[in-house]
């Protein structure tokens, strides 16, 4: 309230309470000298011991259950969670519990230090966050968060867990804490991941197997999706992986294609004017050279 009302520091705010009414505010017999510095450095020792972190969270459930905010959701809690970088300037040569050193820039400025904030939230509402070492890679910060969470949010009063994070979330190390855990997930296979161009390639020989989504947006401009569902083995586990086709993707795709077409062309007819002034002292020698013109080519679009 202080903070909001006048910001007041520490040792002032029970000055800031004695133009309140303290007991509309809090309850019968409470006065502003209540509201003294010693006594509210004893709260914030109070809250230190009691880890400030997991009582934020409790607090949070608490709120997001009252407001009946997941009551859409059949009994599954939606948990969104993701980071991002603040880049700092300087040596910082005393540093304690946060590193601030280089690590990857979502700012893109790899010259700078920077620390690392995480967040989870449910339906905007932050259901945990934290500060972290500059270097600290998505993939461990998210094995981290999804351990925290096990012990926090309980199924059976929170609802399910639904864990929805970028494509970081899917290693080998994290794949296994969910199966673990037994929480539900929802993110990106990482190109990196051979599986990906398999699925994809079987999508795109499947081209009846289409189920149209139609509209995700009131826009009359919006894109139009299409979806194919498989399961398939990950790590000894089975998973379902969805195949996403958006209309604006594809004409996007289309007109960068058309680019691709044309600079190939002129690339093919630069080279082929070149192959042509070359003299060759018999048939098969030119035929010889053709073929391997050819040979070199053939991954070309025309």
């Amino acid at each position: 309230m202080n903070i909001h009302a006048g910001r007041k520091p520490l040792y002032k705010v029970q000055e800031f309470y004695e133009e309140q009414d303290v007991e509309l505010l809090f309850g019968e017999g409470i006065t502003a000298s209540d509201f003294n510095d010693d006594a509210l450095g004893r709260a914030l020792d109070v809250l230190h011991d009691a880890d400030i972190e997991t009582l934020y969270t409790a607090l949070a459930m608490s709120t997001i259950q009252s407001l009946k905010m997941t009551a859409q959701f059949d009994g599954f809690l939606p948990i969104h969670s993701d980071t991002t970088s603040l880049s700092l300037y300087g040596e910082y040569p005393d540093q304690d519990d946060i590193e601030i050193v280089r690590g990857y820039s979502k700012d893109h400025r790899p010259d700078l230090k920077q620390m690392l904030f995480g967040l989870s939230t449910v339906r905007g509402v932050p259901l945990c966050g934290n500060v972290n070492n500059g270097n600290k890679d998505d993939h461990t910060w998210n094995l981290d968060t999804l351990a925290k969470l096990a012990g926090l949010v309980s199924e059976d009063v929170h609802g399910k867990p639904i864990y929805i994070a970028d494509a970081a979330a899917v290693t080998k190390d994290n794949l296994a804490q969910f199966h673990e855990t037994k929480t539900h997930f929802i993110s990106r296979l990482p190109a990196t991941f051979s599986l990906c161009e398999q699925l994809k390639r079987t999508a795109w020989e499947k081209e009846h197997a289409w189920y149209e989504l139609g509209h995700m947006s009131e826009s009359v401009h919006s894109a139009t999706y299409k979806i194919q569902s498989f399961r398939r083995e990950l790590y000894g586990q089975t998973y379902r992986f969805i195949a996403v086709r958006s209309t604006n993707l594809e004409a996007r795709k289309e007109h960068k294609l058309e680019d691709v077409l044309v600079r190939e062309k002129k690339s093919l007819e630069k080279a082929i004017q070149q192959e042509t002034r070359c003299m060759y002292s018999c048939e098969a020698d030119a035929q010889q050279a053709a073929d391997a013109f050819v040979h070199t080519k053939r991954r070309s679009l025309h």
